[in-house]
């Protein structure tokens, strides 16, 4: 496991990557109380409030995580239009996971993201759920939202993403399958998905998420002509 997770985090956080150690915990809660404390170790700064990281296709793990690590974690569920989602891995010809895999794994994300942040009411308080676009098009509003969902003063300079460190403690750039990434939030990355995707892909799904995407507001635009090649 802990080879897994260091070969896996080295081209994102080579830092974290150098310093994580063979495991000898006995049991998974002090393995991950040992790797956040290995995260703390590789990135640490002295007036340092909050420890987080990113991971996908996680989301069952969230009430383990607030249970094991209660009142010391949140938990924020970053939705994006699923049509941008499949766009962004079919982009690149070379490694495309299956269509109905990646239609699956996005409604298992936005039902849990409901369930915990709408739902369940024991993780109300410490879930959220953000979507891509509102953060990209409205990011100070977006941004003062999750900063008081964590509990800390906004600052202005959370808006200039040239001020971001990536993994390795350099300039960040955008993580992004279309090209070199920037240090910007890109407002032309929401609609790429319409120079990707072709109009029998869309149908498709939007005819398997159309529930969610009702929910979450996505605009649907090809489904009742899909509904018709059905009859």
């Amino acid at each position: 496991l802990s080879n897994n997770i260091k070969k896996r985090s080295e081209p994102f956080s080579p830092i974290y990557s150098s310093q994580l150690k063979p495991f000898f915990e006995k049991n998974f809660r002090e393995i991950l109380n040992s790797t956040l404390k290995t995260i703390e170790k590789s990135y640490h700064k002295e007036n340092g409030k909050i420890l987080g990281f990113k991971t996908v296709w996680a989301e069952q793990f969230t009430p383990t995580l607030l249970n094991e690590l209660k009142n010391r974690s949140k938990v924020i569920f970053i939705i994006r239009d699923p049509r941008a989602v499949i766009a962004s891995n079919y982009v690149k010809t070379d490694r495309r996971y299956p269509l109905e895999f990646l239609i699956r794994q996005w409604r298992k994300s936005i039902c849990y993201a409901i369930l915990y942040t709408k739902i369940i009411s024991k993780f109300k308080n410490d879930s959220l759920l953000v979507k891509y676009e509102e953060l990209i098009l409205k990011p100070e509003q977006e941004i003062e939202k999750i900063c008081d969902f964590l509990g800390i003063k906004f600052e202005k300079e959370l808006l200039k993403p040239s001020n971001y460190k990536d993994g390795n403690n350099e300039l960040w750039k955008q993580n992004t399958s279309y090209a070199h990434g920037k240090n910007q939030f890109n407002t032309k990355s929401i609609d790429k998905w319409k120079d990707v995707l072709s109009d029998e892909i869309l149908k498709f799904v939007e005819f398997t998420c159309k529930l969610e995407m009702n929910l979450l507001n996505y605009e649907l635009n090809l489904l009742k002509v899909f509904c018709v090649f059905l009859l």
